[in-house]
């Protein structure tokens, strides 16, 4: 799967990043399919607990959907309000069979560390 690097685009950022550039590269990041909240903060360059705390934003505000949700591992995708939003910025976010992938995502929950 192809990544949007969000990086270039956190780079030229000026100064401090606000909570709204913060939640747009995570909503860009997510552009690209499902994500685990560790590959989003890895491609965003942003730290795990911060993404944490806005993807919990995004999801009471209905730009993000939890597609997996285990006690060790969450994956999210964009609602139809946030690809709705990345296409107001000009990014075409991937259309994804969310289906096949909670089923691919399955084995997930058998790994226990």
């Amino acid at each position: 799967m192809g990544y949007i690097n969000c990086y270039n685009l956190a780079s030229k950022m000026d100064g401090k990043r606000t909570f709204k550039d913060i939640r747009e590269l995570i909503l860009i990041s997510l552009s690209s399919g499902s994500q685990t909240i560790n590959q989003i903060s890895y491609q965003t360059k942003i730290n795990w607990k911060t993404v944490d705390l806005h993807l919990i934003y995004l999801f009471g505000k209905g730009f993000v959907k939890k597609v997996l949700s285990t006690q060790y591992v969450r994956i999210y995708a964009l609602s139809d309000l946030g690809k709705e939003y990345v296409r107001s910025i000009g990014i075409e976010p991937v259309e994804e069979d969310i289906h096949n992938n909670h089923n691919n995502h399955n084995n997930i929950r058998e790994i226990k560390l």
